[in-house]
């Protein structure tokens, strides 16, 4: 990516998000998983379904997805690749947020509600991303769309708690 270019036509930065990552957990704990043939299976339907989804998302851009189980709850990392047109770095298109920012600012008026609209954009294009992953995935197997929304807790409580579990 060397010679890629901005959308402006300026040299990319050394320090561009070219790559892009992220996370998909399962509801069930490993040693849950392990001792049940019904999670085994559900299990292995979310990998499917979690993997179509991405490649939906990103079907050009998604370079590599991995299967984690060295910690409490199965979780998916997966990571994209910006694509390079006419040499340019659609740095954009990984983030689902930035991808509707920039779609935004195409169609916004200029002036001072402008940043207002790009940073709606944002939040809306991240919210739909959740959403569409609800929908396509989790619906599918049952699972609930939140948790059980107990109240925060400071991070040292969660320590305070797992140390007390092992």
């Amino acid at each position: 990516m060397r010679e890629g270019r901005s959308k402006s036509g300026r040299k990319l930065r050394t320090d561009s998000s070219i790559l892009g990552g992220g996370v998909a957990s399962f509801p069930h704990t490993v040693e849950e998983v392990s001792k049940d043939r019904q999670l085994q299976e559900e299990l292995r339907e979310w990998i499917v379904l979690s993997i179509s989804f991405l490649k939906k998302q990103w079907p050009t851009e998604l370079r590599s997805i991995v299967l984690h189980t060295d910690e409490p709850y199965l979780h998916l990392h997966f990571y994209t690749l910006a694509p390079m047109q006419d040499g340019v770095v659609m740095t954009d298109e990984l983030h689902p947020g930035k991808r509707a920012s920039y779609e935004a600012r195409q169609n916004a008026a200029e002036g001072a509600i402008l940043m207002k609209v790009l940073r709606d954009a944002y939040i809306k294009g991240l919210r739909d991303f959740q959403h569409d992953y609800y929908v396509e995935v989790s619906a599918p197997l049952g699972h609930a769309r939140y948790g059980d929304l107990q109240p925060r807790i400071p991070f040292s409580q969660v320590q305070a708690v797992r140390a007390q579990e092992r």
